[in-house]
């Protein structure tokens, strides 16, 4: 699917129910696999997270004045206000509540092809190692696997892929990053596998170099949404958290930036605003000039046309800007729905550095 890049692909795969998990030395495999996940159901009006499209319940904080975890898995009262501010009816909401406990889901987990810069034959050392024992710190894979380079394991941390490690010799599932592990040791967050990194990769002698060392929280607080965003990005080209756009929901509604999905219910002719990250441009030779973008939001995408003296006049805006809002009038022809700017502005959303298609 070459018009799409894999973040936008993800990120529809999630909007129509598909659970993403991110890249784990622990479960991944060098392509993307299918896995089998418990999906554990919370009561009503409980605050505890419901486990959704991303597969574990981590600490939470407030972001946006809503209650996500690390992940941005909404509470159960945020998620019902969500619903309800789309149009959602109670009887779905609750539905979905009211689901039978300890129900079975597919996931899809995310390859390790998908870390930049990591080579197949450092990936597959990898493999070959973890079928033989699981690995029981960053140092053990480090020791077993003398492929991987300083600069791989570095970016296999910055993306969380080692923040499982240990974990799994207890037995005990781990599809997220940043919870607790066995033995009650907390597991690590990316910047305690960052700090375990550099002490495994200085040479120790032979006579500490196989003595077991196991990993150790680092005095370094855990990354931000938005460093786990830039982090994912630069590392992966993907995330499988939330959306950018949906850690900046209640700024964006304060400026009045329609959702994409709210677009099919406003009548044709209405002038609004939309934004969103800008996935793809197009400019074919055959349209007189006219560009067309489509900005994505986390609810869906959104179009938008583009006359030939708005783009000269901000051409280098609209060649360049990551994240746009557009305002503009409504155009719904035959279901066919896309909005003709008037006006265009820059979101500082994110300094995640994330990806176009562009044909002009």
């Amino acid at each position: 699917m070459g018009f799409y890049s894999p973040a936008t692909i993800v990120k529809d795969a999630q909007r129509h129910g598909l659970k993403m998990l991110p890249a784990d030395v622990t479960r991944s495999e060098w392509n993307c696999t299918l896995e089998t996940i418990a999906v554990p159901v919370v009561g009503r009006g409980s605050s505890t997270p419901v486990v959704g499209r991303w597969s574990s319940v981590v600490g939470q904080k407030i972001v946006d004045q809503e209650i996500v975890d690390e992940r941005g898995v909404r509470s159960a009262a945020a998620k019902r206000r969500q619903n309800a501010a789309n149009g959602a009816s109670r009887g779905e909401d609750d539905e979905e509540q009211q689901a039978p406990e300890g129900r079975k889901n597919i996931a899809l987990r995310m390859g390790l092809r998908y870390v930049r810069g990591l080579r197949e034959e450092a990936a597959q050392s990898l493999l070959r190692e973890r079928a033989l024992a699981p690995f029981t710190s960053i140092h053990d894979l480090t020791r077993r696997v003398p492929a991987l380079r300083k600069d791989e394991l570095t970016t296999l941390a910055e993306i969380g892929a080692l923040n499982a490690v240990g974990s799994q010799i207890s037995d005990k599932p781990s599809h997220q990053s940043e919870i607790y592990n066995h033995k009650s040791n907390p597991q690590l967050h990316r910047r305690d596998a960052l700090w375990q990194v550099e002490r495994a990769v200085r040479i120790s002698g032979p006579l500490l170099e196989n003595q077991p060392e196991p990993d150790s929280p680092s005095p370094l607080q855990a990354m931000n949404y938005e460093e786990r965003l830039v982090a994912d990005f630069h590392g992966t080209g993907l995330t499988v958290g939330p959306h950018p756009m949906a850690y900046r929901r209640a700024w964006l509604n304060a400026m009045g930036i329609r959702r994409a999905s709210e677009l099919r219910e406003i009548p044709s002719g209405k002038r609004l605003r939309i934004g969103g990250c800008v996935i793809v441009r197009q400019r074919p030779g055959t349209a007189k000039g006219f560009v067309f973008l489509s900005l994505e939001d986390e609810t869906g995408v959104a179009n938008a046309i583009i006359t030939p003296d708005l783009f000269h006049q901000n051409r280098l805006l609209l060649a360049s800007e990551k994240f746009l809002a557009i305002e503009g009038i409504l155009q719904n022809q035959d279901n066919v729905i896309s909005v003709k700017a008037e006006r265009v502005q820059p979101l500082f959303v994110t300094k995640a550095e994330t990806l176009s298609r562009d044909f002009h």
